[in-house]
């Protein structure tokens, strides 16, 4: 064997190094795209870590989505700091833009708005005290920009 002394019943003395450097100088050298990094990290380790510093805080890469009632919760990773936040958009506007994990966006429009719930009677209210942030107006970042609730 090329990397190590044979005997009849095992491998001896294996060079680790030599291995794994002949394999390493035989892989291609491929750029990936941003998009594509993003997802790797996130379906290989599961989790985002890459960070750019210079870029704007309205863009956030789409790391979760749940949709357990009416109007869907996205998980957002800010990629100027790492920070993430959850989100809900309204229904009429996503089914008009769809958001899907993955995917790059500018965050145009967001409200800060008391959340929804019902009370004692079985009314629906709006709270005063306990609020959500709202995503309003989207844009994706790639080849074909278009905006939430303005399909191109």
């Amino acid at each position: 064997m090329k990397y190590s002394e044979a005997t009849d019943k095992q491998y001896r003395k294996f060079d680790y190094d030599a291995a794994l450097n002949e394999i390493w100088n035989d892989l291609d050298d491929t750029e990936i795209s941003f998009n594509e990094r993003l997802k790797y990290e996130l379906n290989n380790i599961g989790y985002v870590k890459t960070i750019m510093p210079d870029m704007l805080p309205d863009y956030a890469f789409v790391q979760e989505y749940e949709c357990k009632y009416k109007n869907p919760k996205l998980t957002l990773y800010r990629l100027c700091d790492g920070s993430t936040e959850v989100v809900k958009v309204r229904r009429k506007k996503y089914d008009e833009a769809p958001i899907n994990v993955g995917d790059i966006i500018k965050t145009l429009e967001c409200s800060d708005e008391g959340r929804w719930s019902k009370d004692e009677n079985g009314d629906w209210q709006q709270s005063q005290t306990d609020h959500e942030c709202i995503l309003k107006k989207w844009s994706f970042v790639r080849d074909n920009t278009t905006e939430g609730g303005e399909p191109a």
